[in-house]
């Protein structure tokens, strides 16, 4: 199994990397009798001029065949997805075709400086689960490599790839509390390396070596990086116990408060935290601590202590960068914030509460608009836009990739009320409503896929909405914009209600 330096060797390659094999080398040294090979086996039957041309189509656009292999052996075959299990299928087969766009996104995410970690799996359950201080650590080092590298790909992209780097027990069931997710970093370096692939020009370590005086210089970095991490490990560790000491005190106080202002006598009271008995003749109160509650204490301190630990091995020696967060600023005057619609108005039940689940979802990872979508959609109407995600699809009556042409790539009978094509007026705006925007357009900064979210709600002239994938971050916002600044760009408007 591939080691952290690899690993991290890995990340840092540019996204065109050779690893130092030809595509003539790299079709000799792959085992094609092997079925396992995604779509190279499915759609291009690992005959050689097909596979070959694929990777000729990977050099055009920039983007390494010899990671775009590995990447796609990884991600395994799924007949409703599109090269790397990223795009939708969209027939008719076009292997070549489709690599290019595939190879596209590479290109466009390698070059989004807007992009951090994927520390998140909101979908899967996990949200909240690796410590800050990892995260700080993570974001800095992910800063370093720079634009154009793969881990800037993997690492923004996927959040068990930001796990495997920075938090690798996060991938274990018994730590994620959901399942185990499989190591993608550490799987395509395997098979690099069993190709002949070489990794040492992007930084890959060996063993310190008594040949040379390296060796030393190598673990003196590393114990120094180590006593810098317990060192915060444990800062951390005591701000963590005060905490939860905070909290106990604030519990006892509320306890007594509560005894003491009883209007009739109180013998016993407990909460699974506390036990308090009241002594009337010695006006007296006898508080005492539940074994369980100072078990879980304790449990708590060893975890974060464990979490800590973690993050002192893990360590990088440099600055700690800032977490990337909503990306609003003075650039773009159009777009605010707002507070969320709770209770509703006319909408149907269905609708608003699609809507009012998407509250928890903002400001964690939501992948891209298209997907978000489809989540709501499946909430609100049990149907479905976006493979993957489970349930029922729409017909699709085009190619179903760019989010500009939702409105007409499927069939929305039965599902949607109606559709208005370029709206101009505020009262074609409901709540409730997908709205779609067109390619290039300045005000929304869209490229060639356009966009698409849905709308909270319509008041005082002001549009509130849900997005994902704003400003390339995938992360899920609640934005407000005018009427006005709203309209232009919309080329549909999705009614289901």
């Amino acid at each position: 199994m591939a080691n952290t330096s690899e690993i991290k060797a890995f990340c840092q390659a540019p996204i065109n990397a050779t690893f130092g094999l030809t595509t003539d080398e790299l079709w000799k040294k792959i085992n094609w009798a092997n079925t396992a090979t995604g779509r190279f086996y499915y759609w291009c039957h690992d005959n050689e001029r097909e596979v070959k041309a694929v990777w000729k189509k990977c050099q055009e656009k920039g983007v390494s065949p010899v990671w775009f292999t590995a990447y796609e052996f990884v991600e395994g075959y799924n007949a409703s997805l599109n090269w790397l299990n990223h795009f939708p299928y969209r027939p008719p087969l076009d292997p070549v075709g489709d690599c290019a766009t595939t190879c596209d996104w590479i290109v466009s995410t390698s070059q989004n400086s807007n992009l951090s970690p994927a520390w998140d799996d909101p979908f899967g359950g996990t949200v909240g689960m690796v410590p800050q201080s990892v995260r700080q650590n993570g974001n800095a080092e992910y800063a370093k490599w720079g634009l154009g590298t793969i881990g800037h790909v993997y690492g923004a992209g996927t959040a068990a790839a930001a796990w495997a780097i920075w938090y690798p027990q996060g991938l274990k069931a018994e730590y994620n509390g959901v399942q185990n997710y499989g190591n993608p970093l550490a799987q395509c370096v395997d098979l690099i390396k069993s190709w002949g692939g070489s990794l040492s020009s992007y930084g890959a370590e060996s063993s310190p070596s008594q040949d040379n005086n390296t060796g030393s210089n190598n673990i003196a970095n590393a114990t120094t990086g180590i006593l810098n991490g317990l060192s915060n490990a444990f800062s951390d560790l005591y701000k963590s116990v005060d905490s939860i000491l905070d909290e106990l005190f604030n519990e006892i106080m509320e306890l007594f408060k509560k005894s003491l202002s009883a209007k009739s006598p109180v013998d016993y009271f407990s909460n699974g935290i506390l036990s308090i008995k009241t002594v009337y003749k010695d006006r007296l109160l006898k508080v005492g601590l539940e074994d369980k509650a100072l078990q879980n204490i304790i449990d708590k301190a060893s975890q974060n202590f464990k979490h800590n630990i973690v993050n002192a091995q893990n360590s990088a020696i440099g600055t700690v960068g800032q977490i990337t967060t909503d990306k609003n600023d003075d650039n773009d005057k159009n777009i605010a914030g707002g507070t969320p619609s709770t209770g509703g108005g006319t909408e149907p039940a269905n609708i608003r509460n699609a809507i009012n689940q998407s509250a928890g979802e903002v400001g964690k990872w939501g992948g891209q608009c298209y997907r978000y979508a489809g989540l709501y959609l499946q909430r609100a109407k049990g149907r479905q836009i976006y493979y993957g995600l489970g349930g029922t699809m729409l017909p699709k009556r085009g190619e179903g990739i760019k989010a500009a042409r939702i409105s007409t790539d499927w069939d929305w009978a039965g599902v949607a009320t109606s559709i208005t094509s370029q709206p101009t007026q505020a009262s074609q705006i409901k709540s409730g409503d997908i709205f779609t925007i067109d390619s290039y357009q300045a005000n929304w900064g869209t490229d060639v896929w356009g966009h698409v979210g849905f709308v909270d709600k319509v008041e005082n002239g002001t549009v509130y909405y849900y997005e994902a994938n704003y400003n390339g971050t995938e992360l899920v916002y609640y934005h407000s914009r005018t009427v006005s600044n709203f309209l232009a760009g919309c080329n549909a408007l999705i009614h289901l209600w």
